[in-house]
């Protein structure tokens, strides 16, 4: 379809005001007897870092005024253009705040319904919906992504008859964050522990009620689940063997997307895929409704019978990092003097991607991933009997106190990735518990990385990784080379066939 004529010229303000609102909630009258000092405490709220698409239409380049209001002006001639970019909303204070209130207005009125042929949506960068009550902690930046396209799937009586120019504006306000606030991050917790030590995590719901309305590989899951999980399971070796089958993450049952996982013995449960050509193992749900799921070797004839040996991994020998001599080894991503430095791991499953599943990345969710640095204080060490002097790492206590988490507990260690990593909390989701648990249905007899650290000592830096025994407790130097088994998560709601046997597998549609 070609109208040269009709044309779309779209102004978008973004406007962010509201900025002395913060301080309302903090600077009240002491009324009290003896001395208060009230710290200096700084709210800085404001947009940086435009950054437009490739792909987008020509314009002007987006401008900010003021450090609050982004303007743009831009001209869509035909079905199908489209203009986007992404701008960074910065907490650079030192006041938690979370989002007050969200309005979107078209010529001056709240946007209720849009011209049939436009689509105007602003979201965060990973597609997630802006929501009241989202956290911006201190000294930490959220990505907003807007996009204005003009529609190609309309009929000819919806194109515009002459040129419309439309002011579009979005307007969100902040406010100094309380014990609402949530993570705008499905599966990161709402606040941060960046001073040390475990965060608490009593269940591994991430809120956002609502029953979401699923359908495909989604729903399939839901309605497999045998109820929530039982915390003995994670510590109790007897327990360890005796489920099979799908699960529900104590905690999530309420939540818009509850996790639902697969736990069981070898050979006991029926979550083989094919995708790609490729088979894979459906570990769990996220807290998207998206298909978390682990690679398991080529397809063979629309079948997946064959479940262990080095075929089940994109390599058998790849080192974490190619140094182990400083902690910042354990890191997917670490610190080269300033620099952010994929670490060997990483940079072995993006060229695979890249290679393989490009065809792909549409049917494939940006997800996280979490790599879990907190490290364990003096106490916490003690309680385990280890060596105070050593640096360990959250990962390490779970495992060993049998509590599991499909949560990411630092804001930092939370990347959003179209592959990654299976955790060490995961694995034992699946059914290996410290010391013991069962051959459980990721079993390949073979070994291969974890993306969880366990710990650092005499220039010793240590991940997860596993091995043919049913033990958690299997930690390697970082520099020590294992296999390599790619983690993707499918879209929520995936549509399949098949019964998830080895002969008759689930099938990607």
């Amino acid at each position: 379809m070609r109208i040269d004529k009709d044309n779309i010229k779209i102004i978008l303000i973004l406007l962010v005001i509201c900025l002395s609102i913060g301080y309302a909630y903090i600077n009240s009258d002491l009324n009290i007897n003896g001395t208060a000092q009230v710290k200096h405490a700084n709210w800085d709220i404001h947009w940086a870092n435009i950054q437009v698409k490739t792909g987008s239409v020509s314009a002007s380049t987006p401008t900010i005024n003021n450090q609050t209001t982004v303007n743009y002006s831009v001209v869509l001639n035909l079905p199908g253009d489209y203009y986007e970019f992404t701008v960074d909303a910065v907490n650079g204070g030192s006041i938690d705040a979370m989002i007050d209130t969200i309005d979107s207005k078209l010529n001056g009125a709240t946007i209720v319904t849009l011209p049939d042929y436009l689509k105007y949506t602003v979201t965060y960068e990973d597609g997630v919906e802006l929501q009241q009550n989202q956290m911006l902690a201190a000294n930490t930046t959220e990505k907003y992504k807007l996009r204005i396209e003009y529609r190609d799937d309309i009929e000819l009586n919806q194109i515009p008859a002459s040129d419309q120019t439309l002011s579009l504006s979005f307007t969100v306000t902040y406010r100094q964050a309380n014990d609402n606030a949530t993570s705008p991050t499905p599966g990161v917790l709402p606040r941060y522990d960046e001073n040390g030590g475990c965060a608490t995590i009593n269940t591994d719901s991430s809120g956002g009620g609502g029953n979401a309305t699923m359908s495909g590989l989604t729903l399939m899951m839901k309605n497999a689940t045998q109820g929530e999980d039982d915390p003995s399971w994670f510590t109790n070796t007897a327990a360890n063997q005796s489920q099979a089958g799908v699960y529900t993450r104590k905690g999530t049952s309420n939540d818009k997307y509850p996790i639902y996982y697969y736990r069981g013995a070898y050979g006991s449960v029926n979550n083989n895929l094919i995708f790609n050509n490729y088979c894979w193992k459906i570990v769990r749900t996220t807290a998207t409704g998206g298909i978390r799921i682990i690679y398991n070797g080529p397809a063979s004839n629309g079948q997946c019978t064959t479940q262990i040996g080095n075929t089940t991994m994109i390599t058998t020998s790849a080192v974490f990092n190619t140094s182990n001599n400083e902690a910042k080894y354990v890191k997917y991503v670490y610190d080269n003097n300033g620099t952010p430095t994929d670490s060997n791991l990483k940079t072995v499953l993006d060229n695979w991607y890249n290679t393989n599943m490009s065809n792909v990345d549409n049917k494939i969710e940006t997800s996280i991933y979490c790599n879990d640095t907190s490290e364990l204080t003096t106490e916490e060490k003690s309680a385990l009997n280890q060596n105070t002097s050593y640096t360990y790492y959250c990962p390490f206590k779970r495992a060993r106190n049998g509590t599991p988490t499909t949560l990411c507990s630092k804001k930092s260690d939370a990347y959003k990735l179209k592959v990654g990593f299976l955790t060490l909390d995961e694995e034992a989701l699946a059914g290996r518990s410290w010391g013991s648990g069962m051959q459980d249905y990721l079993y390949n007899n073979s070994s291969s990385w974890l993306g969880s650290p366990s710990n650092f000592y005499s220039s010793n830096a240590s991940v997860f990784s596993v091995r043919n025994a049913n033990d958690l407790n299997i930690r390697n130097n970082v520099n020590y080379a294992v296999g390599v088994r790619p983690v993707v998560s499918l879209v929520p709601n995936t549509s399949y066939s098949g019964t998830g046997t080895t002969t008759n597998p689930f099938v990607v549609s």
